[in-house]
């Protein structure tokens, strides 16, 4: 009997077991259950979306400069050159200190109503920049005659065409040399020359490879001027430099407005890079020993194809030598010929470089000439002649790619 109610009590005490554990797990959710119900569940209002990330930044043009590396971060960067308007006039005896005996010690202002001959330029030769060289070679030559034999400068009707009076003011120039503008006046001697012989006529010869067959003419007016003894040292491109300021620095009306509505858009610190192909013969004109970027700058040798289309190493290291600031911009004038057209959209890609289409050549003449950098063109007399004005006026060797006196033709 003992033994049979062992067994039922076995089965009687599992079950007690299993029913506490039951009453456990009802009670553990029972108190779960209470407890989440008394914690308050925040709100959540609906909200839109997030905004979608903004696109990655494009990546730098390629070719923008950081010279500040190495050595030259702590160099300074190129001091700003700033070229005024309407530069002081001259002293009447300024350039006859270089080609003839002072004859006027007191300086005065020529007496230009006395004038005894009048010299006139026949004929053309070129456009703009040719008629501004031979219109300073013809002050020149008049402001360094005697003043015995007082000389005016008959500003022809070509003159005229390309240097409108009215966007110039000439009467400064009353200081040191006589301009007439209605002709030879009366009672003088009319002397008459090609502008062809007028725009070679260069006191310093034409170096190794002037041609005597195709450029005869050495001097202009009769008179033949070839290295005089005395002045060996005089720096022509300074001289024709303060001629040229003279010339261009006193636009106005429309002329001045124009250039310094550029400037003030885009400067008043600038780079100006002049593209010119010189239909087709920069290649041949272009040398590098011209210019100032060198093997060294640019890893590699210069080649005329760098210098006339401005190629990106080529400005890059010309801008990294210089340590032109970076926030230059860059202005891009051109002579509208196929490969110059061609390189503008280049440029603007690779630099951010702006073509302001000065169409006009006095306008970009003016530009090229105020700007703080030049990277201009030793082939070509138009960048050669701004370059002059910038030197003759105080710019630094380092404002400008061009080798100082080594440009074309000297």
């Amino acid at each position: 009997t003992s033994r049979s109610a062992s067994h039922v009590a076995q089965p009687r005490a599992k079950c007690q077991v299993g029913e506490r554990f039951m009453r456990m797990r009802l009670l553990v959710a029972c108190l779960t259950s209470t407890f989440l119900a008394a914690v308050p569940v925040p709100r959540v209002d609906p909200s839109p979306p997030p905004p979608p990330p903004p696109p990655p930044s494009p990546p730098p043009p390629p070719f923008i400069i950081t010279w500040a590396a190495g050595a030259a971060a702590v160099a300074q960067p190129l001091a700003p050159f700033d070229l005024p308007w309407d530069p002081e006039p001259l002293p009447r005896n300024w350039l006859t200190q270089f080609s003839a005996p002072l004859e006027d010690p007191a300086g005065q202002p020529p007496n230009c109503a006395a004038a005894k001959t009048a010299l006139v330029g026949d004929g053309g030769f070129g456009r703009t920049n040719n008629a501004l060289k031979e219109f300073m070679h013809l002050l020149e030559f008049a402001a360094s005659r005697p003043a015995s034999n007082l000389t005016v400068v008959v500003a022809t009707d070509r003159i005229k065409k390309y240097f409108p009076p009215h966007l110039f003011d000439w009467d400064p120039l009353k200081s040191w040399v006589c301009i007439s503008q209605d002709g030879p006046p009366p009672g003088t001697l009319e002397l008459h020359e090609s502008l062809f012989h007028i725009y070679y006529w260069d006191r310093r010869g034409h170096g190794q490879d002037y041609d005597e067959k195709k450029y005869p003419a050495r001097g202009v007016f009769g008179v033949v001027e070839k290295y005089p003894p005395q002045q060996p040292w005089v720096d022509y491109h300074w001289l024709h430099g303060k001629v040229f300021a003279q010339l261009l620095l006193r636009p106005r009306g429309p002329l001045r407005a124009g250039v310094d509505a550029i400037i003030r858009k885009h400067g008043p610190r600038y780079v100006a890079i002049h593209l010119r192909q010189l239909e087709g013969q920069c290649h041949k004109r272009a040398r590098r020993e011209r210019v100032r970027i060198t093997r060294e700058d640019l890893g590699r040798e210069v080649t005329p194809e760098d210098i006339c289309l401005a190629s990106d190493e080529y400005l890059a290291a010309a801008l990294a030598k210089d340590r032109v600031p970076r926030e230059w911009p860059i202005l891009i004038l051109h002579d509208g010929q196929p490969l110059s057209v061609a390189r503008v959209p280049q440029l603007i890609k690779r630099f951010g470089a702006v073509d302001v289409n000065a169409t006009e050549p006095l306008v970009a003449m003016l530009l090229l000439a105020k700007s703080s950098y030049l990277v201009g063109n030793p082939g070509s007399t138009f960048s050669v002649n701004m370059a002059d004005i910038r030197r003759a006026s105080g710019a630094s060797e380092a404002s400008t790619t061009l080798q100082f006196g080594s440009y074309w033709g000297a």
